[in-house]
């Protein structure tokens, strides 16, 4: 169970942070988009040394010293970073919400019903007429039956 909700907790943090320290700066300026370029390095550079620390110093503390320690030391440092956020949390920059979050994921299961009875060719050549500021396709998915064809188009 407690690995579960670990996993839960961790699917459900991550790729938020990651998106809420891009909000943060303005992509249209080139000040801003060195700043999202730094940020990603800052951000991965960190989960790294964190990883590793974990790995090896925690443990390390857990076995040696006292397993009371090991738990009080995530804890202590998740209590920090939870005040810290509320510190600073007047001076984010707040990105409005726009549309629905499920509207996107509507939008492939119509095009994926509509598209059913398509025929995709064996040589994969002309299954594709993509245009590049619509939507993103990814050859990795050519195998598959229902996500390829949401691309198709219908000439």
């Amino acid at each position: 169970m407690g690995l579960g909700l670990l996993c839960v907790g961790s699917g459900g943090i991550r790729p938020c942070i990651i998106l809420f320290g891009v909000d943060q700066f303005d992509p249209t300026t080139e000040e801003g988009a060195k700043g999202i370029n730094s940020y990603f390095n800052w951000y991965f550079i960190t989960i790294t040394v964190v990883i590793l620390i974990t790995t090896t110093v925690v443990v390390y503390i857990q076995d040696s010293v006292s397993w009371v320690i090991r738990f009080g030391i995530p804890t202590m440092l998740m209590a920090c970073s939870i005040v810290l956020f509320l510190v600073g949390t007047r001076i984010y920059v707040h990105v409005k919400p726009e549309g629905s979050i499920f509207s996107g994921i509507a939008h492939v299961f119509v095009a994926v019903y509509k598209k059913r009875r398509f025929k995709l060719s064996d040589d994969g050549v002309d299954n594709f007429n993509v245009n590049v500021h619509s939507v993103y396709y990814d050859p990795s998915l050519k195998g598959t039956t229902v996500l390829s064809k949401r691309t198709l188009t219908n000439n």
